[in-house]
């Protein structure tokens, strides 16, 4: 009976659909900077191309505010699942830089699409007091599919090819599809408001509210170091001519300490956002430290995994502390450009660490996290508690 009423729990029933989802997209992460060096041939112009995608990304997200506002969620997230699982296919059947591009375009319309959908409907299922339990379970739930997931997929690109990890990362999205469709109904909240779709004011009214300011910077905080995490020590391993199955066995270690997540959500409730947020930022800024110091490359990626404990304190509390702070009209008026905050993380560390590459070894590009993550805990301080 209990089991029957967690299924009916429409957080439960989002979240795991999501899992099923994110683990597609979560296998296509793992391999994609192995697959972006064989269509540009340098480590340099992966991360620029990475970043170029984060930028495209951004505009989408500012420019997609009035069809998120306008349009039910339902319809959205669906669109959005069936525009990855295109692409995913398309990924498997080619490597020309051109197509690439075009295809990159419809991949990332198609997650913009999802991000903005799916965290509203979450939202609306969710009351305010418990805010933060939800988006922990939401977040563990993901965190088990970024575990699984590397690994699988590292064992296929290894044993198998690249392109069947793309496949294999189009199934798990189907999959989500036809779950979301047949298995759940989501009531619409009904909106009243009116259609924001002036992007200069939008972005106007938003960097005037001090608290969206403020975690926007902690959420680009955060994100600049999953930006690292996913593009560059793959790399790093390929580098050193490693095996690339140890890409995923990295990144399966990775997400182990963000199980924790649901823990700090839970407690973040009653406790507060920011102590958890200025700590994650300070043990991300050690662990990069002793990065940048270590010779031995399985210990740097060991640190980088530790390091993962103080992630798990910073990312499920970035949107709960949005959703604290905004009402429903706000949320839709907003969101898109709060999520802006994850690509602007993304560009900027990424082009910071691709031009670090073309004057200095790469161990300085763990120096410069190490500076960039004193400043976002710096920046988190100013955060109500």
């Amino acid at each position: 009976m209990k089991l029957y009423r967690l299924y009916l729990n429409k957080i439960w029933q989002l979240s795991l659909i999501d899992f099923v989802l994110v683990f597609g997209i979560a296998s296509f992460t793992t391999v994609w900077p192995v697959y972006l060096k064989k269509v540009l041939q340098n480590d340099t112009m992966v991360g620029v191309f990475s970043a170029l995608i984060s930028l495209a990304s951004i505009l989408l997200s500012l420019l997609f505010i009035p069809i998120i506002e306008k349009y039910p969620k339902v319809k959205i997230f669906s669109i959005s699942a069936v525009g990855m699982f295109i692409s995913l296919l398309a990924y498997s059947y080619t490597q020309n830089i051109y197509a690439v591009i075009l295809i990159s375009a419809i991949f990332v319309a198609s997650m913009v699409f999802h991000q903005n959908s799916f965290g509203i409907m979450i939202r609306d299922q969710s009351s305010a007091s418990e805010i933060g339990k939800t988006e922990g379970i939401l977040f563990t739930l993901l965190n088990l599919s970024f575990i699984i997931s590397p690994l699988i997929a590292g064992l296929i690109m290894s044993q198998v090819g690249l392109s069947e990890v793309f496949i294999f990362s189009a199934i798990f999205i189907f999959t989500a599809f036809i779950m979301f469709r047949i298995a759940i109904q989501i009531k619409e909240v009904p909106r009243n408001g009116e259609l924001h779709k002036n992007l200069f004011k939008n972005l106007k009214d938003f960097f005037k509210n001090k608290e969206l300011v403020k975690i926007y910077v902690v959420s680009m905080g955060i994100s600049w170091w999953w930006g690292f995490i996913y593009t560059y020590p793959p790399l790093l391993i390929l580098d050193k001519g490693l095996d690339p199955l140890l890409i995923g066995v990295f990144l399966f270690f990775i997400p182990i300490p963000l199980l924790l997540e649901f823990i700090v959500g839970k407690m973040s409730d009653n406790m507060g956002f920011r102590r958890f947020i200025f700590s994650g930022f300070v043990i991300l800024a050690i662990a990069s430290a002793l990065a940048f110091f270590e010779t031995n490359i399985y210990m740097v990626l060991a640190y980088l995994v530790l390091a993962s404990f103080g992630a798990a304190m910073i990312e499920p509390l970035r949107e709960a502390y949005f959703f604290k702070v905004t009402n429903q009209e706000e949320e839709e008026k907003y969101y898109g450009a709060f999520l802006t905050a994850v690509d602007s993380g993304h560009m900027l560390g990424k082009l910071l660490n691709a031009g670090i590459l073309i004057f200095l070894p790469f161990k300085f590009i763990f120096l410069a996290i190490f500076l960039m993550m004193l400043l976002f805990a710096y920046s988190s301080l100013k955060l109500e508690k």
